[in-house]
């Protein structure tokens, strides 16, 4: 497998992008349960550059296409299982990369498709991305897979070797015992008391990867969020400023860079609550994807465009 691996590193050096779908075939809808942000998330942190299909595309690789690989997740789940296998293809639709798959027994949904997609894709983070279309980084991959199986070559064969002796080791000590020993309430209990630790220590570890996840989730809607500061031009203030205030923003404009209103973040940053100035009543404003505000009126939701 690492053979492989190492590889499919050789290859993927020549790439500098990976665009990920908002939507993969076996989702109901765009990013449902996090899995595209949180791939997207996941490939920056194996050291690509990262983008979704429909943003803006940097001026190289607008130039040349190829210079991008587009992720795909295949879902292959069993009655008990849920199982992810990430696929990395050209620009000609060849498939580049196919990794290790990754498996959850988790039944609640979103936390199986978040370590499935997390245990699928620990072979490219470990393995860290660098890119380098001259490819002066392949004998050092090579040369780094090489020391890898001599190390495992050398490990198999002290196994070997250890294992007869243990065997020998764990037969003398069973002569040893009486043939007719009794198990002892104490060993008896410890026994049944086993499934049960395991079952805590389980509990707890998932408790602790949905707590990793809920951060790093954050961090993750936070990055590909656009920003609401910015300039628009609003019906009551014409062109105006969107700009920082403390914990929150504040919408300047005229002459004077009047203070028209006050915004307020909320725990969805999609999500604000905007105060005009005088007034005490609030607003909903929301932020699109696109980065334009969406504020909430007497008449429905209005839509403001943000302007360069």
């Amino acid at each position: 497998m690492f053979s492989f691996g190492s590889a499919a590193q050789e290859n993927l050096a020549a790439y500098k992008y990976i665009l990920v779908p908002k939507q993969y075939e076996f989702q109901k809808g765009p990013d449902s349960y996090q899995i595209n942000s949180l791939h997207k998330f996941l490939f920056e942190k194996a050291g690509f550059e990262t983008l979704f299909t429909d943003e803006l595309y940097p001026e190289d690789l607008v130039k040349e296409r190829c210079l991008a690989l587009t992720s795909k997740i295949v879902s292959n789940p069993s009655m008990f299982k849920t199982r992810f296998t990430v696929e990395l293809y050209d620009c000609y639709n060849k498939l580049v990369y196919a990794g290790p798959a990754g498996t959850s027994k988790i039944k609640d949904y979103t936390k199986a498709y978040n370590q499935t997609l997390r245990r699928a894709m620990a072979e490219l983070i470990e393995a860290g991305h660098v890119y380098d279309p001259t490819g002066s980084i392949k004998n050092e991959l090579s040369a780094k897979a090489a020391v890898k199986d001599t190390l495992m070559a050398v490990t198999e064969v002290a196994a070997s070797k250890i294992q007869p002796a243990i065997k020998v080791d764990q037969q003398t000590k069973e002569e040893i015992k009486p043939a007719a020993q009794k198990t002892t309430i104490k060993e008896a209990a410890t026994d049944e008391l086993k499934p049960v630790k395991e079952e805590v220590a389980i509990a707890a570890i998932a408790e602790s990867e949905e707590k990793a996840d809920k951060v790093e989730l954050q961090q993750v809607a936070q990055e590909s969020a656009p920003s609401i500061e910015g300039t628009y031009v609003i019906d009551l203030w014409g062109r105006c400023n969107i700009v920082k205030k403390g914990n929150g923003y504040a919408v300047v404009g005229g002459d004077e860079d009047f203070e028209f209103a006050t915004i307020s973040t909320t725990s969805n940053p999609s999500i604000f609550m905007m105060k005009k100035t005088g007034f005490k009543q609030v607003q909903l404003l929301e932020l699109t994807a696109e980065g334009n505000i969406k504020i909430d009126t007497a008449d429905g939701f209005k839509t403001y465009k943000k302007h360069k």
